[in-house]
């Protein structure tokens, strides 16, 4: 996009500037024109800064549109006309018109539009608009904010995602930064709630707030992290071993869990902080690991390995290396014996010995030419400032004689030639030839000061300084250097902003690079992992992983105790936001084994919980109570179905249950099954006799074990018209018990066609007499007996299959029944 040049142009109407016939006269007007002159008067007229012609010295504001110019070097002319109508020489001023509006400098296009969305991308513009920070969008550079309402958000790890548009109407790539929400709203952090209080118990826990008190380092606990102390006094401990426990309480009233730190009593007081091992050594080795201690060593730079952080220094002869990229791996080694994790740095070797940095080619020459490329090496040579050509950064200057060009605008191109023989591209500069010889070089300001600073600007002048690489700031380039410590850095992208500080008391408008600090710790162990056997099932639960980059859980199941997790025995993965699992189809009776890791977005894995075990069992459904009819209720009306009520049975392995229900009388037997509501409507109205006694009770089943209401209610007829009367039974019936398998109790009935004397007795498979249920005369009709599952002498018989039998003088009938216990 082109734009327009604004130029601010101060002239002295002087004679010598100006070819007059007259003496000096005031400026009565000014015009200017591009390129080509349109002949005096014909130009684009001047305006005075102050409105008026009428000095010597005049200023004036010229606005040029570019947008009709072609892209390359132009040249702006202007002139002026006196009092005496006397125009004077024409001034020129070159300038270069690119892709957008820059005088000499191409600047990035602007930025317009600013947008955030929480996880899923719903497309370029349908975003939540970010304000500009200063008002508007008016720069390449903008700060923006907005505020993330989090209420409607699960609980958890989010990613927040901003992107630009530029005046061009093209959308950046979208910046993704990890969040987690808890109980608050946050834009971008999740802050915990502060802390209150802390405090210490050895070995027994006396109960929340019961502790010792600990005070807060800095006298006041008012922030969510807080370094605590205290004395511990064990003059009055046993000596050996012992725990020290600490826990906090934040402002929201909760105490956290107690950390525990072992410790040993002898004969002096411990100080109960534990302070992570020294580092006592380190080494690197290039590309291929030859083992733990012995990579070439490292030295500390204060000379001492003596504390737990250190910077260490080393050098790299690469002199028998290979030409190309190769990797040099740094580790340190603590007081404890352990060595960390070899860290990778990549490099190039050419022919030169670098220690972690590959340096470009030495430049060797310089030329300039002007208008008219001569070819490589044929150019005017040009002299390094320091007298020689040995640094990979020069500095060159030279005389240009102008005295044999032709007035007006000119290119002075310059190149540079390397230590391997190539010439760079010539870099062009334009400049105008009056009537003296000038240095081709416009030096903009020297550098005095640069400062960087992390993600957010804290403003001019109060960013960490930096240092120029040669000592001082005195160039108008420098090279500058510091050492950027990343331990206070999350594990994530940050933004690098650089400025520098000129001569004239300006700060540069700060440069930003990106780095990123990579995810290297791996989530902590998963803890509290429980399992609770149920039928055909296991329940599993967990504590949620405090890590805020938790990706997924994975679960594994055995059947091998002591197992070790791997992709053999890789049970599911699970959602962050879950701590529950349910395994199902399992065998009952059958022990499991179970562990579980934690995966960050980073796909590194944690340590396996610890092991847990488990055997899947079923449970029989819970007891329950009939309800209507009630037990010795008479039935007002038996010509409409009659609803018969129970109670709900519980089941602990919440498995599917149905009811069967039983119903017993004079002259019926009937059991309904599959019934999974707590009512049923039974219509008995062709089977009720008038002014009789019947039975009900429920059974409920969960599918593979029974249990029996623990009520058998019994309800009368009502002797009204509609109802048949009781017939006398044809002949001698025994029924099938109920319910059957039983415990504790069943139900055994029988019909009578007329009075007799009977006996019913229970015997075991081998026909051995258990118990005489009944002995004696009976009317003819219908009857019932409850066996308790005991024997003559009141116990308990064993669980098993028994013979019931029913006898008279005339008949006899005998039927099988089980007992389940």
């Amino acid at each position: 996009m082109k734009t327009v040049i604004r130029v601010l142009i101060a002239f002295l109407f002087i004679a010598g500037l100006m070819e007059i016939a007259s003496a000096q006269s005031p400026i009565d007007a000014g015009e200017y024109f591009i390129d080509t002159d349109p002949g005096l008067g014909n130009g684009t007229q001047l305006i005075s800064s102050d409105g008026n012609f009428n000095e010597f010295f005049e200023e004036f504001n010229i606005t040029i549109p570019t947008s009709s110019l072609s892209e390359g070097v132009h040249t702006l002319y202007v002139r002026l006309k006196n009092k005496d109508n006397s125009w004077g020489n024409v001034l020129a001023k070159p300038f270069i018109v690119r892709d957008e509006s820059a005088f000499f400098v191409h600047l990035p296009p602007r930025l317009t539009n600013a947008e955030y969305f929480v996880d899923a991308d719903p497309g370029e513009g349908n975003g939540v608009a970010l304000n500009a920070v200063d008002g508007d969008f008016n720069g390449v550079f903008e700060n923006v904010l907005g505020t993330l309402n989090t209420s409607t958000m699960d609980e958890g790890a989010h990613s927040l995602f901003v992107r630009f548009r530029n005046s061009e109407g093209n959308w950046g790539k979208a910046i993704a930064k990890p969040f987690i929400v808890r109980d608050e709203s946050a834009f971008f952090v999740h802050l915990p709630p502060g802390l209150t209080n802390a405090e210490y118990f050895i070995d027994a826990d006396p109960g929340e707030g019961n502790g010792v008190a600990l005070n807060a380092v800095d006298g006041d606990f008012n922030g969510v992290f807080e370094n605590v102390l205290g004395t511990l006094n064990t003059s009055t401990m046993d000596e050996g071993a012992h725990s020290l426990f600490v826990r906090i309480r934040n402002s929201e009233g909760n105490w956290g869990k107690a950390i525990a730190k072992p410790f040993i009593v002898r004969d002096e007081s411990a100080f109960f902080v534990h302070l992570p091992p020294k580092i006592t050594n380190a080494e690197y080795f290039v590309d291929t690991d030859p083992g733990e201690g012995n990579g070439v060593a490292l030295n500390a730079v204060d000379g001492d390995f003596n504390g737990v952080f250190e910077n260490v220094l080393g050098t790299l002869n690469t002199s028998t290396l290979d030409e190309g990229a190769h990797s040099l791996f740094v580790r340190f080694r603590n007081s404890e014996g352990n060595w960390g994790k070899a860290i990778a740095k990549p490099f190039i070797v050419r022919d030169e010995s670098a220690f972690f940095v590959h340096l470009p080619p030495r430049l060797t020459n310089a030329e300039y030419f002007v208008n008219a490329d001569p070819g490589e090496g044929n150019g005017v040579a040009l002299n390094a400032v320091d007298g020689d050509f040995n640094g990979v950064f020069e500095n060159v200057l030279g005389t240009l004689n102008t005295s044999t060009m032709d007035e007006g605008a000119h290119s002075l191109f310059v190149r540079i030639r390397n230590s391997e023989g190539n010439w760079g591209k010539a870099i062009a500069k334009p400049f105008v030839v009056r009537d003296e010889s000038a240095f081709f070089v416009h030096l903009p300001p020297r550098l005095t000061n640069a400062e960087y600073f992390v993600d957010t600007d804290p403003g001019a002048s109060n960013g960490i300084q930096l240092k120029a690489s040669d000592g001082s700031f005195d160039q108008f380039i420098e090279n500058v250097f510091d050492t950027l410590k990343t331990t206070s850095l999350t594990e994530d992208v940050h933004a690098v902003g650089m400025r520098f500080l000129e001569s004239n008391g300006n700060w540069s408008k700060p440069f930003y690079s990106i780095i990123e600090i990579a995810n290297v710790t791996p989530p902590s162990q998963p803890s509290g992992l429980t399992a609770t056997g149920r039928n055909r099932k296991t329940i599993l639960k967990w504590f949620k992983n405090p890590d805020h980059d938790i990706a997924n859980y994975i679960l594994y199941r055995s059947l091998i105790d002591n197992f070790t997790p791997d992709s053999t025995n890789l049970l599911t993965t699970v959602s962050k936001n879950d701590t529950v699992y349910i395994d199902r189809n399992l065998e009952n009776g059958t022990p499991y084994y179970y562990r579980l890791k934690a995966m960050d977005v980073a796909n590194l894995y944690s340590e396996a919980s610890e092991q847990v075990e488990v055997i899947p069992f079923n449970t029989p459904p819970g007891g329950f109570s009939l309800e209507h009819p009630a037990n010795g209720d008479t039935l007002s009306n038996v010509t409409e179905p009659v609803k018969f009520v129970w109670q709900s049975a519980n089941d602990v392995d919440e498995d599917t249950l149905f009811y069967i229900l039983r119903i017993q009388g004079v002259n019926i037997d009937t059991t309904i099954s599959d019934i999974y509501d707590t009512t049923f409507n039974f219509d008995g109205k062709k089977l009720f006799i008038k002014n009789s006694i019947y039975t009900w009770f429920v059974n409920v089943t969960d599918g593979t074990e029974w249990t029996v209401s623990q009520d058998t209610f019994v309800f009368v007829t009502p002797d009204f018209v509609g109802v048949k009367a009781n017939p006398v039974p044809s002949k001698f019936v025994l029924y099938q018990n109920y319910p059957n398998p039983f415990n504790p109790t069943t139900t055994i009935s029988f019909e009578l066609p007329e009075r007799m004397e009977v006996v019913l007795k229970i015997y075991d498979i081998l026909g051995n007499e258990i118990i005489t249920l009944f002995s004696g005369t009976l009317e003819s009709g219908y009857h019932s007996v409850t066996w308790d599952g005991k024997n003559e002498n009141g116990q308990a018989v064993a669980s098993g299959i028994y013979l019931y039998r029913l006898k008279s003088s005339e008949s006899s009938s005998t039927l099988k029944l089980l007992i389940l216990k």
